[in-house]
């Protein structure tokens, strides 16, 4: 009876070990997918905000 506790163990062990290598592994790529999400959101914004102005010198020159 021991020996069949000890490879029920053994077995909930290994599939434990290999779901929480899973997860971690999971939450690493939304956390890389996130980074790159908010780089991406930084460039636009600050490409918006580049053409804005562009634009906006552009109207003011035209003024004088």
């Amino acid at each position: 009876m021991n020996i069949y506790l000890q490879i029920t163990i053994s077995i909930v062990t290994l599939f434990l070990s290999a779901y929480l290598a899973y997860y971690f592994g999971i939450q690493s790529i939304r956390s890389k997918e996130k980074d790159e999400k908010k780089k991406k959101l930084r460039k636009l914004l600050y490409h918006l905000l580049i053409v804005r102005k562009t634009s906006s010198d552009k109207l003011n020159f035209k003024k004088d």
